[in-house]
């Protein structure tokens, strides 16, 4: 038997659009502990925005979107990594975007887990 892993986000008929031109339509989707996304498309195609509404960053969208109870996401804006020029790892961005109290084996258990290369930490 396997086991039970929770579903994180839960996307159905989900869309978005701007105006009259929809950005994105009808998109399903289902994500659970463990799964990773990859999103290709060229600029304009929706995938910032798609990402927005997954962290729950963005309301403008009509479907049905669900989260799980007490699921904490966030959206980083390519602009902020762009500020730090360099400069700054992503370790240590990160350590100083989170506004919620986050422990720093969580920041590092989430690095691991998705087998982040060190260089770039």
């Amino acid at each position: 038997m396997l086991p039970f892993i929770p579903t994180l986000v839960k996307l159905e008929d989900l869309s978005l659009g701007y105006g009259a031109e929809p950005v994105f339509e009808g998109v399903a989707l289902s994500l659970a502990e463990g799964d990773r996304l990859g999103l290709v498309g060229s600029n304009g195609s929706g995938k910032s925005s798609l990402l927005k509404c997954i962290s729950d960053s963005s309301d403008d969208y009509s479907g049905s979107l669900t989260r799980q109870k007490g699921l904490k996401s966030f959206y980083v804006h390519r602009g902020l990594i762009e500020l730090a020029q360099g400069n700054v790892t992503c370790d240590v961005f990160l350590r100083g975007y989170l506004t919620d109290a986050v422990d720093d084996w969580k920041i590092d258990y989430t690095f691991e887990s998705l087998k982040f290369p060190k260089k770039y930490r």
